[in-house]
C-alpha cells in the first residue's frame, strides 16, 4: 500500500486547494518560521483519526478551519483527501476490491467532522483500524512532530512501548480487543438482566402454583354446585310434571260439562235465530219506512240550505264589490301623490344642481388664494417655532444659571466639609497601616518556624513512605510468587492422584510389576515378554500362584553364544524371580538383525528390540504393532509418578522459602506503624502553613490596599483644596447680574414678535376654514343630490306599481256585478220546492209509526229467549274460564318445563334424558329440596369466601414455565457467547503476545545494528521491565555509546538521545515498515557531524524499505540530501503556498 498524494482545502493556513505529491524516497518541506510548514503534518495527523484539539494545536477542532484574514473571508469547512495505491491489495480484506483508495475527512462548522472511503461515508474507527493495520495512525511512531523525540525519550517504559506494538502490527488488535471487550461487557450486562428476570419468573411462578391450587378448589366447589344445582333442576323438572298430569285430569271433566251446555245453547240459539229473522224482516219495514222519510226531510234541508246560501252569497258579492269600489279610490290617490312627490324632487334637484354650480365657482375663485395662503401659513408656522424654540432655550437658560448660582454656594460648603472628613479619615488609614505592618512581622515569624518544622517531618514521612511502598510491593511480588507455586503444586497433586489411580485401578495386591525399574525407551520389550503374568506377585511357597526364584540349571545365558549382545537384566531390575529370564534375552537393534541371530538360539533364549519385536529359540516370531500396551502405559505412569513426587518435593522447599522472606516482610512491615495518622498529621501540618500562608498574602494584600488608599486620600484632598480657593475667587454674583439684564430684554422682544406671527396665524387658519366649509358644502350638496335622485325613481316605480293594480280592481268590479245579477233570481224558486217537499213529509212519517208498532211486539218475545240464552252464556263461561285457567295453568307448566329445558341445555349442555341419567343415579339423589338448598347455599358461601380466583392460573403457570425455560436457554446462550468472547480475547492475546515477542526480538537486533552504525561503535539493547507479561510490560533503551557506562536513555546528552530514538524507530520500519514516515524539524538538536549520519541513516532507510519519507527541515545539509523539495511561503499574511522542485529530476538535467 503506497501514499501517493495529499490534497487540502480551507485547512489551517492552507485556504485554496493545495496538492502535495508524495513519491518514493526523500521529500523535504521548507519554509520559513511560522509559513505552516508543521500545518501539513497536522493535516495527515487529522485524517488519521486524531480527536484532541491540542493535538492540532487548536482549542476547539472547528479552529482547524481557515479563519479569515484581512482580505481573505473565513471558509464554512475544511477537507483533506489522501490517495492511497492498493493495486497489490495488502489492506484489510473489506478494502482490497479497490486498487486505488481515497480517504478524505471533512469538518463543517457547527455540524462536525465526517469520513469518507472512495465516495462511501465510514466510521472514524474503520479510517484508524485501516492505518494501524499498517502502523501508521495518528498517534504512531512514523508521525514524529516538533518535540516529539523528547517525548519518546521522556515516555514511561509501558507508554513507549506503543512503538514495539506498531512493530509487532498489533494495533489494531488492540481496536478488536477492546471491541470484543465492549461486546463482553453487554453480553454481561445481558445475562444479568437476565438472571434479575428468572428471579422474577421464579417469584411469579410460586404465586401463580398457589393461584392455581385456589383455582382447583375452586373448580371442586364449582362442580359439587353444578350437581347440587341440576339435582334441584331436576326435583323441581319432576314436580311440574306431577302438575301437569293433575291438570290434564281436571281438563278433561271440564270438556265434558262444556260439550252439555253447548248442545242445549244450539237449540236455544235455533229458536233466537227464528226470532231473529222475524225482527229482521219488520226491522227492515222498519228502516225503508224511516229512510223515506229521512230522504224526505233531507231534500227539505238541502232547500232551505240552498236558499240561505244564495243569500250568504249575494250578500259577499255585494260586500266584494263595496271593498273593491274603495280599493279603487285608494289607488286613485296613491298616483296622485306619486306625481306630487315627483315635482317636488324635480325642484329640488334644481335647486341642488344650481347651489353646486354657485360653490364650484366660488372655490374656482378662491383656489389660488388658498394656495398662498398655505404657502404663508408653513413659513410663519417656521418663524413661530424658531421664534419659540429660542424662548425656551433663554428661559432654560435663566433657570440654569440661577440653579448654578444655588450649586457654587452649596458646593462650597461641601467642599469645606470633604476636606474636613477625607483629613480624618487619612489619620484613620496611617494609624491602620501601622498596626497592619507589625501584625504582619509576627505572622511571618511563625510561618518560618512552621515550614521548616514541616519539611523535615514531610522530609521523613516521604522516605519511610517510599520504605513501606517498597516492603508492601515485594510482599506482593512473594504472594504471587506463592499462589503460581500453589497452583503449581496444586497441578502436580493432580496429575499424581490420576496417576496413582491408574496405577492402583485394578491391582489390590503389590505384583512382581511394581518391584521393577525400567530405563526408558525398553517399556515395550514387557509387552513382547509378557501377557497377564506381570499383575502376580512374587511368592515363596508351593500352591501359590506368582512367580518363584529359580536356581540357574542350565548354562545358556544371552552371552555364552552372542557374547556382542547385552541381556535384558541390565536395562529392567528390581525383580530377583524375573532375573533368571531377563538374563536369557539378549536385546538386537534390528528387526534385520533378529531374524539373523534367531538362527543361532539355544532352547531358554529369546532376541528382543525396545521396539518390541521378539524371536524365541523354539521358533516362535512377533513382531510389534507400535500401539501402546496397557504395560507401558502403566510404566509411564510409574515414572511420572515418581517425577511428580521429585517436582514436589522441590515445590514444598520453595514454598518454605517464600513463607519465610513473607514473614520477615510482614515483620517490617508491622515496624512502620500507622502510617495514615502520620500522613494526616504531615497534611493537618501543611493545612495549617497554607493557612497561615493564606492569612499573611491577606494581611499584604490589606497592607497595600490601606497604603493605596492613603495614596488616595492624599492625592484627593489636594484635588479638594485646590478646587476650594477656585470656588472662593471666582465672582459669580457679578456676572449672574450681567446676564440677568441682558436675558430679559433679548427675552420681552421675543415675546412681542411671537404675539405678532400668532395674530397672522390666526388670521390665515380663518381663511382655510372658510375654504374648508365651502368644501364641506359641496360634498354635502351632492350626497343630497344622490338622495333626491332615488327617491324620485321609487315614487316614479311606486306609481307605475298603483296604474297596474288599478286596472285589476277594475275588472275585478266588472265580474262581481254579473255575479249580483245572477244569484237575484234563485229565492223564488227555492221557495215553491219547500211546499212540495212538507207535504210529502207528513206521509212518510205516519207509515214510520205503524212499522215501529209492529216491531216492537216481536222484539217482547224475543227476549224472553234471550235472556235464558244469557243463563247458558253464563254457565258456559264459567266452565270456558275453568278451561282457560286450566288451559294457562298447563301453558305456564309446560313454559317452566322449557325453561328449565333451556337451562339444563345452557349450563349443562345436554338434552333431559342425558340429564337424567346422569342426575337421577347421583348420591345426594334422595335428599329432599330443602337439604339441597341448604346444602348449594352453604357450597356458594364457601366458593365466595375464597374471593377473585384466577381460573387462568394453570395456563399462566405453564406459559410462566415456558417463558423461564425459554429465557433460561436464552442465558445458556448468553453463557455461550460470553465464554466465545472470553476466548477471543484469550485468542488475541495470545497472538498479540507472539507478535510482540517475535517483534520485540527482531526490534532489539535491528536496533542494536543501528546503534553501533550511528555511533560508530557501543552497545544498545532493548528490555521489557515491569512485568512478566509482555503486553503489559514497558520498554525500556539501555544504552552504551563508545566510551562510557551502560546507562538509561534518559541520561544520554541531546544529540546522543536523538540518535539513540532515531535508531529506535527506524529499527521499527525496519521490522513493520510503514508506508509512510513524516518528520519535523527532528533533526533541530544535532550537530553538523550527526546530521550527516542522521542523513545517511535516511538514505539506507529508503534503501532497505519502501517508506515514502517526508521531512521538513531548517537545515542546509539535511536539504540538499532530499531527492525533492516542496517550499511552503505565505504571500498573503496567514494564508500558506505551496511550491515544489524535484532536486533529482534537476540534478540530472545539470548534468
Amino acid at each position: 500500500m503506497d501514499i501517493t498524494k495529499l490534497r487540502l482545502l480551507g485547512f489551517k493556513s492552507f485556504v485554496d486547494s493545495t496538492e502535495v505529491k508524495i513519491l518514493p524516497g526523500l521529500t523535504g518541506i521548507v519554509g520559513p518560521n511560522g509559513c505552516g510548514k508543521s500545518n501539513i503534518i497536522d493535516a495527515f495527523q487529522w485524517l488519521m483519526g486524531e480527536s484532541r484539539p491540542s493535538s492540532m494545536r487548536a482549542s476547539g477542532m472547528e479552529d482547524v478551519i481557515f479563519a479569515g484574514v484581512e482580505g481573505r473571508s473565513p471558509r464554512n469547512f475544511a477537507e483533506v483527501t489522501l490517495e492511497i495505491d492498493n493495486s497489490e491489495q495488502k489492506a484489510a480484506s473489506e478494502f482490497n476490491r479497490h486498487k486505488e483508495i481515497e480517504i478524505s475527512r471533512k469538518i463543517t462548522r457547527e455540524i462536525g467532522s465526517s469520513y469518507r472511503l472512495n465516495g462511501k461515508e465510514v466510521r472514524a474507527r474503520d479510517v484508524q483500524t485501516l492505518f494501524a493495520d499498517f502502523s501508521s495512525g495518528s498517534n504512531s511512531s512514523s508521525l514524529i512532530k516538533q518535540g516529539q523525540i523528547a517525548e519518546l525519550l521522556n515516555m514511561k517504559p509501558k507508554d513507549r512501548k506503543k512503538i514495539l506494538e506498531e512493530a509487532a502490527g498489533i494495533s489494531g488488535l488492540y481496536h478488536r480487543r477492546h471491541e470484543a471487550q465492549l461486546k463482553l461487557n453487554g453480553a454481561e450486562r445481558n445475562l444479568d438482566r437476565l438472571q434479575d428476570l428468572i428471579s422474577q419468573l421464579e417469584v411469579q411462578l410460586k404465586t401463580i402454583e398457589k393461584q392455581a391450587r385456589e383455582a382447583e378448589r375452586y373448580a371442586k366447589l364449582s362442580k359439587e354446585i353444578r350437581t347440587l344445582k341440576g339435582l334441584l333442576l331436576l326435583k323441581q323438572y319432576l314436580g311440574l310434571r306431577s302438575e301437569i298430569n293433575s291438570v290434564d285430569t281436571s281438563y278433561t271433566e271440564n270438556l265434558k260439562i262444556l260439550s252439555r251446555l253447548e248442545t242445549e245453547d244450539r237449540e236455544l240459539q235455533k229458536k233466537i235465530d227464528i226470532e231473529n229473522e222475524n225482527i229482521s224482516k219488520q226491522k227492515l219495514d222498519v228502516e225503508e219506512k224511516s229512510e223515506a222519510h229521512q230522504n224526505t226531510l233531507l231534500e227539505r234541508q238541502v232547500v232551505l240550505n240552498e236558499i240561505n246560501l244564495s243569500e250568504r252569497k249575494a250578500n259577499e258579492l255585494q260586500s266584494q264589490l263595496t271593498q273593491s269600489e274603495a280599493d279603487l279610490q285608494r289607488e286613485d290617490q296613491l298616483m296622485a301623490d306619486a306625481e306630487s312627490n315627483m315635482v317636488d324632487q324635480n325642484n329640488l334637484l334644481r335647486e341642488v344642481d344650481e347651489k353646486l354650480h354657485d360653490i364650484d365657482e366660488k372655490i374656482e375663485n378662491e383656489k389660488e388664494a388658498i394656495e398662498q395662503n398655505n404657502e404663508r401659513m408653513q413659513a410663519v408656522d417656521e418663524s413661530y417655532n424658531s421664534l419659540r424654540d429660542k424662548l425656551n432655550e433663554l428661559r432654560a437658560e435663566k433657570i440654569l444659571n440661577e440653579k448654578r448660582k444655588e450649586e457654587r454656594s452649596s458646593t462650597l460648603s461641601d467642599l469645606n466639609r470633604n476636606v474636613e472628613k477625607l483629613n480624618h479619615a487619612l489619620e484613620k488609614l496611617k494609624s491602620a497601616e501601622q498596626h497592619e505592618i507589625k501584625k504582619l512581622e509576627d505572622l511571618m515569624k511563625e510561618q518560618d518556624n512552621l515550614e521548616s518544622t514541616y519539611q523535615i517531618d514531610a522530609n521523613n514521612f516521604s522516605q519511610k513512605e517510599k520504605d513501606f511502598q517498597k516492603n508492601q510491593e515485594e510482599i506482593t511480588i512473594v504472594d504471587n510468587e506463592i499462589n503460581k507455586i500453589n497452583a503449581r503444586k496444586a497441578v502436580h497433586i493432580s496429575e499424581l492422584e490420576a496417576s496413582k489411580g491408574l496405577l492402583s485401578k485394578n491391582s489390590d495386591q503389590k505384583t512382581v510389576f511394581d518391584k521393577l525399574e525400567i530405563e526408558n525407551g525398553f517399556e515395550r520389550c514387557l509387552d513382547a515378554l509378557f501377557f497377564s503374568e506381570l499383575e502376580y506377585p512374587e511368592v515363596s511357597k508351593n500352591k501359590e500362584s506368582g512367580w518363584q526364584k529359580v536356581s540357574d540349571k542350565f548354562d545358556n545365558k544371552i552371552e555364552k553364544n552372542f557374547s556382542g549382545l547385552e541381556n535384558l537384566s541390565s536395562r529392567i531390575r528390581g525383580s530377583d524371580a524375573l532375573s533368571y529370564l531377563f538374563e536369557h534375552v539378549g536385546i538386537v537393534k534390528t528387526a534385520e538383525e533378529g531374524d539373523k541371530l534367531s538362527k543361532m538360539l539355544v532352547p531358554g533364549q529369546q532376541l528382543i528390540t525396545k521396539e518390541g519385536d521378539l524371536w524365541r529359540w523354539d521358533g516362535f516370531v512377533r513382531y510389534s504393532t507400535g500401539e501402546i500396551s496397557k504395560n507401558a502405559l502403566k510404566v509411564r505412569n510409574q515414572k511420572k509418578v515418581v517425577e511428580i513426587q521429585d517436582s514436589l518435593k522441590g515445590i514444598e522447599s520453595q514454598l518454605d522459602a517464600l513463607q519465610n522472606k513473607k514473614t520477615k516482610l510482614e515483620e517490617k512491615k508491622s515496624s512502620f506503624g500507622n502510617l495514615e495518622t502520620e500522613r494526616l498529621k504531615i497534611s493537618k501540618g501543611g493545612s495549617d502553613l497554607q493557612a497561615l500562608e493564606g492569612e499573611i498574602a491577606r494581611h499584604k494584600n490589606q497592607r497595600a490596599i490601606a497604603s493605596d488608599n492613603i495614596v488616595s486620600l492624599e492625592k484627593k484632598i489636594e484635588e479638594e483644596t485646590v478646587q476650594l480657593k477656585k470656588y472662593q475667587e471666582y465672582d459669580s454674583d457679578k456676572a449672574d447680574l450681567v446676564d440677568q439684564d441682558s436675558d430679559n430684554n433679548e427675552h420681552q422682544l421675543l415675546i412681542s414678535n411671537l404675539e405678532e406671527l400668532d395674530k397672522q396665524r390666526e388670521e390665515l387658519r380663518t381663511e382655510k376654514a372658510n375654504f374648508d366649509k365651502l368644501t364641506d358644502d359641496k360634498n354635502s350638496l351632492r350626497d343630497r343630490k344622490e338622495e333626491i335622485e332615488i327617491n324620485r325613481s321609487k315614487w316614479k316605480a311606486q306609481s307605475e306599481i298603483a296604474i297596474e293594480r288599478k286596472s285589476s280592481i277594475q275588472a275585478r268590479i266588472e265580474s262581481l256585478k254579473l255575479e249580483i245579477e245572477k244569484t237575484s233570481s234563485l229565492p223564488g224558486d227555492l221557495e215553491n220546492s219547500k211546499e212540495v217537499i212538507d207535504r210529502k213529509m207528513k206521509v212518510t212519517e205516519k207509515e214510520l209509526v205503524e212499522a215501529r208498532d209492529t216491531l216492537a211486539s216481536v222484539e217482547g218475545a224475543l227476549r224472553k229467549l234471550q235472556t235464558r240464552n244469557k243463563e247458558l252464556i253464563a254457565e258456559l263461561g264459567a266452565e270456558r274460564e275453568n278451561q282457560v285457567r286450566l288451559t294457562t295453568k298447563k301453558e305456564s307448566l309446560a313454559g317452566n318445563i322449557a325453561e328449565l329445558d333451556v337451562r339444563i341445555k345452557n349450563e349443562y349442555s345436554l338434552n333431559f334424558e342425558k340429564f337424567y341419567d346422569e342426575f337421577s343415579n347421583d348420591q345426594m339423589k334422595n335428599f329432599s329440596q330443602m337439604e339441597i338448598e341448604t346444602r348449594l347455599e352453604r357450597q356458594i358461601r364457601f366458593r365466595d369466601n375464597l374471593g377473585s380466583v384466577n381460573l387462568r392460573a394453570e395456563q399462566d403457570a405453564k406459559e410462566i414455565k415456558d417463558e423461564l425455560e425459554t429465557t433460561l436457554s436464552e442465558r445458556n446462550d448468553v453463557l455461550e457467547a460470553i465464554e466465545k468472547l472470553n476466548a477471543a480475547v484469550r485468542s488475541i492475546n495470545k497472538d498479540g503476545r507472539q507478535k510482540l515477542i517475535e517483534a520485540f526480538n527482531e526490534v532489539n537486533k535491528t536496533f542494536q545494528t543501528l546503534f553501533t552504525r550511528l555511533f560508530q561503535g557501543g552497545k544498545a539493547e532493548l528490555a521489557l521491565v515491569d512485568s512478566t507479561d509482555p503486553l503489559e510490560a514497558g520498554l525500556e533503551i539501555m544504552c552504551q555509546p563508545p566510551g562510557k557506562k551502560v546507562t538509561t536513555i534518559s541520561l544520554l546528552s541531546g544529540g546522543e538521545q536523538t540518535l539513540t530514538a532515531l535508531a529506535l524507530i527506524f529499527a521499527v520500519f525496519l521490522s513493520n515498515p510503514s508506508p509512510i514516515c513524516l518528520m519535523d524539524e527532528v533533526d533541530a538538536p544535532l550537530d553538523d557531524a550527526n546530521i550527516e549520519k542522521y542523513c545517511d541513516l535516511l538514505d539506507f532507510m529508503t534503501r532497505e524499505t519502501n517508506t515514502r519519507f517526508i521531512v521538513i527541515t531548517h537545515n542546509i545539509i539535511t536539504i540538499t540530501r532530499m531527492d525533492r523539495l516542496f517550499g511552503v511561503t505565505m504571500g498573503e499574511p496567514g494564508v500558506s503556498q505551496l511550491v515544489g522542485v524535484d532536486l533529482t529530476r534537476a540534478e540530472e538535467l545539470i548534468n
